[in-house]
């Protein structure tokens, strides 16, 4: 599952509803959904602690507004569209 997401063969959408539709993954996604919760609370412990952590979170956020903003300019230029449905092929190499 993490490779297929790492590489962007699948979305996390994608794999939540395969988890969800079948019974014979409800043991599979009970254990990933409480997982999930254990690095959650984790999460939230170690952003409650850290300041610089809250300092580093706040710059990605601005990096990922900075990306979005980047992404409508090019929209616009190139009549709407990126040129392929992966990161990587949107890439200008120069």
């Amino acid at each position: 599952m993490l490779l297929s997401l790492i590489l962007q063969h699948n979305t996390q959408a994608v794999i939540v509803k395969k988890l969800s539709s079948h019974k014979r993954n409800i043991r599979l996604k009970s254990a990933l959904w409480e997982y999930n919760k254990i690095l959650k609370t984790i999460h939230i412990l170690n952003l409650i602690n850290d300041e610089s952590l809250r300092q580093k979170l706040r710059r990605a956020r601005n990096r990922t507004e900075s990306y979005h903003q980047l992404q409508r300019i090019i929209r616009k230029v190139h009549d709407g569209l990126f040129r392929g449905n992966k990161t990587i092929d949107n890439c200008v190499y120069i």
